[in-house]
């Protein structure tokens, strides 16, 4: 393959590639074999860095991150969004590992504005409830039971209806003993799903998840509301 302007193609071919439903690793391979012109690009960039998290690459996507100029310019809306979640993948690495002191330093990462992004830190992000959620699931692993509590309670305070994050609201619920109050999280959530099942809330629902999304993309979110339902109800099976 040949391409002009490379960087500029590659993001481009890589959109129509997770569009058509194209495996994570073939999308990994086309931006590793034409690394050099990516790293120039931010645009191209966020794309690669979202393609290594997914492939399962932890410390290079958010070494990247950190370490690189992004300019302030369409479509960094959400760089944030992915710091927070290369941290918080690193944080649940190490969780997994059982190094919490390392996963609390990288929940507590996600909740911070790197200089190099070029972007001002949000009022009201919706997404605070993971990352508090995640925080206080650290500090009741290191046995810090009133942090984490307090922790819980900023990830309920935060909470912004149908924002993709009411799961993490309802977790923190039930991680405080709140069981009516998740239920009615989980209510709510499922009514949204079962909404969208319908085609009742239309495509703006959809809009924040990228105009860009097809069909088969939609219908996999209205399902994957229907099964964190269950998973908060601690029915795995269902789910």
């Amino acid at each position: 393959e040949v391409f002009t302007n490379a960087e500029n193609r590659l993001g481009e071919l890589d959109e129509l590639y997770e569009i058509a439903g194209y495996p994570v690793k073939r999308r990994y391979e086309m931006f590793a074999e034409h690394e050099e012109p990516v790293l120039l690009r931010n645009a191209a960039l966020i794309r690669y860095i979202n393609v290594m998290l997914a492939a399962g690459e932890l410390e290079r996507p958010l070494a990247l991150l950190e370490d690189t100029y992004f300019h302030r310019q369409e479509g960094m809306n959400s760089l944030h969004d992915l710091y927070a979640d290369a941290c918080l993948l690193n944080g649940l690495a190490m969780s997994e590992k059982g190094d919490w002191v390392a996963a609390r330093e990288f929940f507590g990462k996600a909740d911070t504005y790197p200089e190099n992004f070029m972007t001002g830190v949000a009022s009201r992000d919706p997404k605070r409830s993971q990352i508090y959620y995640y925080i206080a699931q650290a500090e009741a692993a290191l046995d810090h039971p009133e942090l984490a509590n307090d922790w819980y309670q900023k990830a309920i305070q935060n909470h912004k209806k149908d924002s993709g994050f009411d799961y993490f609201v309802a977790l923190s619920y039930r991680a405080i003993g709140e069981t009516q109050a998740m239920e009615a999280i989980t209510l709510e959530m499922a009514d949204l799903g079962n909404r969208l099942l319908n085609g009742a809330e239309g495509e703006d629902f959809f809009s924040k998840f990228g105009a860009s999304k097809g069909s088969p993309h939609r219908r996999a979110s209205r399902k994957l509301v229907l099964a964190v339902v269950d998973l908060v109800r601690s029915n795995r099976q269902a789910a």
